[in-house]
């Protein structure tokens, strides 16, 4: 059952220039966590803004429990209540005490007694027991950070929203950070919206992803769909390492397409081309790609990308084609190692050129 849901969202800050954000819509389900993933200035901070209530978009409309919250015309305060929105940047009074930053959202609005429980509920289930007395610059980045979560969450709002929270945090904090929090968003039945430009970061904590580029939405998925079956070549990229091959497409009926490239003719079953396409990519992720002794393209190593624990071949072919390869950061290869590739067409997808 839906909780949020944004239907045809436009905005553009500059009337002269490109919009910022075209005809936006989605659905947040209760208990779900929904991640806003794309590059720089595609306007995923803007729209939670504009969600959040603190900027007018041109067009469009935000439905809280089926209830209209925000239009061009129209601002339904008494519904945010029930929003909280943890920024980029520092919220904490840095001259208060943890106690005082927390209970700041229910000061005027509930009692004494009520704050201090509320408080001391938030201090427990985020860890902050003794802390409560020390200045928010006595704490560690990390014991900071859910001193901000405390905080969003004391008023006990039904959904959560969150740009990038954890970019200031290195990356050993972050991942412990995000292992203790986001649990607790779910024990809590928290719907959030998450903002994150680390793809690691997004897929691994949520339900859905949703792909902006342009302003405009790319997908909405899984994250293992995104990945394994991204909708166009940008996605494919954002996503991570992929493989195209320009392909002619020779004949598709019912579940098999065959095409032909630089390669060869290629047989793929279970996935169909773009209708009425006549030229596609295609594709294939880094991973699916065989390599060895034996195999259908001969090549050489061009480029090790060594990351640790795993590495990327890229490898030359014959025929001019260029390949990348993920391989276990175990294995030994060389530069201008002879080599063949594998196209293993049953992990294959196509996407439209």
């Amino acid at each position: 059952m839906s909780i949020l849901e944004v239907r045809n969202i436009s905005h553009n800050f500059d009337k002269k220039s490109l919009a910022q954000l075209t005809d936006i819509s989605f659905i947040l389900e209760k208990g779900e966590i929904l991640s806003l993933i794309g590059p720089s200035g595609t306007g995923k901070s803007t729209l939670l803004n504009i969600i959040l209530g603190t900027l007018v978009a041109d067009s469009g409309e935000v439905f809280f429990d089926d209830e209209l919250i925000a239009s061009p015309t129209y601002r339904n305060q008494e519904q945010l209540k029930h929003f909280a929105y943890v920024p980029q940047v520092s919220t904490l009074d840095f001259d208060k005490t943890i106690f005082e930053n927390i209970s700041s959202p229910l000061i005027g609005l509930e009692d004494e007694i009520t704050i201090t429980n509320s408080v001391r509920d938030m201090i427990e289930i985020f860890g902050l027991e003794y802390k409560d007395h020390k200045l928010p610059g006595d704490l560690s980045a990390g014991q900071r950070q859910r001193v901000e979560f405390a905080k969003a969450m004391v008023s006990g709002p039904k959904v959560l929203l969150l740009d990038e929270p954890f970019s200031n945090l290195d990356q050993f904090l972050k991942e412990e950070v995000i292992s203790e929090v986001f649990p607790i968003f779910r024990e809590r039945g928290l719907s959030v919206v998450f903002v994150s430009h680390n793809l690691d970061e997004a897929f691994s904590i949520s339900d859905r992803a949703m792909v902006l580029a342009h302003g405009k939405v790319q997908q909405v998925a899984g994250p293992r769909e995104v990945y394994a079956n991204p909708s166009t070549v940008f996605v494919a990229r954002f996503t991570g390492k992929i493989n195209l091959l320009a392909s002619n497409v020779l004949s598709a009926h019912g579940d098999e397409t065959v095409v032909k490239n630089s390669l060869g003719e290629f047989h793929v079953t279970g996935k169909t081309a773009p209708e009425g396409k006549k030229f596609i990519y295609l594709a294939i992720r880094p991973e699916n790609v065989q390599l060895g002794e034996k195999g259908q393209i001969a090549g050489r190593v061009k480029h090790i990308d060594y990351r640790g624990d795993r590495q990327f071949i890229h490898i030359a072919t014959n025929d001019r084609n260029k390949f990348i390869v993920s391989r276990p950061g175990t294995e030994i290869y060389k530069l201008d190692q002879k080599l063949r590739v594998t196209i293993p067409v049953e992990h294959s997808f196509f996407l439209p050129i």
